[in-house]
């Protein structure tokens, strides 16, 4: 992983274990999308490793296109629950790798309800999605 986005996973992971130790919910899950403008990604699937270590849809996000404000470069967000028929908005900064500003991190909101658990994603567009990352992050 790049050393920016070190930082962005860093950042999410603080915040992740500030949620957990206050005993919420919700948790951050960093990602990093390498060709976020040139693929048009419209979201991303969150997907967790249920007991045989396959992968199942955990939840999706669904993008509005990024924005800049006084606080710089944001994406608007929709969170959805696999098995939910709500979703919950959300806003999240968008950093740029210094060297190509198609690469992105991002840090998200997951809204969990089971308990720790192995998690990758993948992305989506008007095309399809891509594959499961190769990365996992335990949440």
């Amino acid at each position: 992983m790049l050393h920016w986005m070190r930082r962005v996973a860093a950042t999410g992971v603080a915040a992740a274990l500030l949620l957990l130790v206050s005993g919420c919910s919700w948790t951050s899950v960093a990602v990093g999308i390498m060709d976020f403008n040139t693929s048009q990604v419209k979201g991303v699937w969150l997907w967790r490793a249920d007991a045989s270590g396959t992968f199942q849809r955990a939840a999706r996000y669904d993008f509005s296109p990024p924005e800049t404000t006084s606080s710089g470069e944001v994406i608007n967000y929709a969170v959805t629950v696999s098995g939910s028929t709500s979703s919950m908005s959300a806003q999240a900064s968008v950093q740029r790798s210094p060297t190509d500003s198609n690469q992105v991190a991002l840090v998200l909101v997951y809204p969990r309800s089971e308990t720790t658990g192995v998690y990758r994603v993948s992305s989506f567009n008007a095309a399809g999605e891509s594959s499961l990352s190769t990365t996992s992050q335990t949440l």
